[in-house]
């Protein structure tokens, strides 16, 4: 796989009519203009308005921005698709339009396009066979989508990613071995974990870390098994070698612990899910590469693990194996990328800290800083 990967998935906010708490929904109103979801994971970002309509900037060297070019842009690109969701993965993103058609772009060497080649596409191009999914998820050089509460996979499988019982790689959707009624899927770089509508969480893929949870670290696992000692998830994140989930306002983090990014104090990887001591309860959790952030009850955030470029927020550049506040208040939603941290605050403005090399911020520089700055082309609802 070309570049480096970072994982995490979504972020909403502005209305929540479809009661999944502000992750996937929209404003209800077509003529809004208020930015519903951003996402990333490496270094491109990309967002959807009220409107539906899609904008990408920052790293493009494989062309996940979908503006026809390898240039990195520091600021956003507006696509001629309209979408009910996106998500940007390591170097390729994927959007759903109205209806469930899916559509993908930038890197393609591992299939995660899923148009049945392994050519890069540089603007939107169509998934083969998939048609009426719910949601849509990209991770390192796989995506995934869920049709008709199953799961489909496809792209890169070498470490089981695909939940498909191999490890061949796939270029068009295939059926992943999941049970249960799918409420959410989440991606990695090399494994996925999904929830179901029983608050139980699955994963699969590499494996050496503990990433499973289920107390194991055999290599991969080409099929998905239960997270051990963990019940009624109500939200679930993975990073990039680690997993983090939210049962009864508690976190509880697995998998990888360098840097401090399962929050327990410690660096050690765990094979089965640790709690992380917050002073309130947790109503959100993202899991990045080396950090994890979370937003608590009374809207602030606080972060844990990697900060060498100051993506924890807090105002320094020190690693932290336990939560510490990030020095911004009135958090809605938070948005993990490769060393930087971009928070929705409740009056819909966006911030981010940490690094900003390709233009993720996308505010035309390409500064960073160790507290959150807005990202000004954001004007809020």
């Amino acid at each position: 796989m070309r570049g480096v990967v970072v994982v995490v998935v979504v972020l909403t906010a502005c209305g929540d009519p479809g009661g999944d708490g502000g992750r996937d929904g929209s404003t209800g109103d077509a003529a809004s203009t208020c930015r519903v979801q951003l996402s990333t994971q490496a270094f491109h970002m990309c967002d959807r308005t009220g409107t539906g309509q899609v904008r990408c900037w920052g790293g493009n060297m494989f062309g996940p921005v979908g503006d026809g070019t390898t240039t990195d842009r520091l600021t956003p690109y507006t696509l001629t698709i309209v979408a009910s969701h996106i998500s940007a993965g390591g170097n390729h993103t994927c959007a759903l339009e109205a209806g469930g058609t899916a559509l993908c772009w930038g890197l393609n060497e591992n299939g995660q396009l899923g148009d049945g080649s392994m050519a890069d596409a540089r603007g939107p191009t169509a998934v083969s066979g998939l048609a009426g999914a719910s949601t849509i998820a990209t991770g390192g050089a796989h995506s995934c989508a869920i049709v008709s509460n199953a799961l489909m996979c496809w792209g890169s499988n070498f470490r089981g990613q695909l939940g498909d019982g191999t490890a061949m790689r796939r270029l068009v959707p295939t059926s992943s071995q999941t049970t249960g009624t799918i409420a959410s899927v989440e991606l990695g770089t090399f494994h996925t974990c999904a929830l179901d509508t029983a608050g139980t969480v699955k994963c699969w893929g590499r494996n050496d870390l503990g990433q499973a949870g289920d107390g194991s670290t055999d290599a991969s696992k080409l099929s998905p098994v239960t997270v051990s000692n963990l019940a009624g998830v109500t939200q679930l994140s993975v990073g990039d070698d680690h997993a983090c989930a939210i049962a009864s306002g508690n976190v509880h983090c697995w998998g990888a612990g360098a840097r401090g990014r399962l929050g327990n104090n410690s660096i050690l990887d765990q094979r089965t899910p640790v709690m992380v001591a917050l002073p309130r309860p947790a109503v959100h959790v993202t899991a990045g590469g080396g950090h994890t952030c979370a937003i608590l009850d009374d809207a602030s955030l606080w972060c844990w693990g990697a900060n060498t470029v100051g993506q924890i927020g807090d105002g320094t550049t020190m690693d932290r194996l336990v939560p510490v506040q990030a020095m911004i208040d009135g958090a809605a939603d938070a948005q993990l990328a490769s060393g930087s941290t971009c928070i929705m605050k409740t009056d819909n403005s966006i911030w981010c800290a940490g690094g900003n090399p390709n233009g993720i911020f996308g505010n035309g520089a390409t500064t960073f800083g160790a507290t959150p700055v807005p990202m000004q082309m954001h004007p809020g609802c």
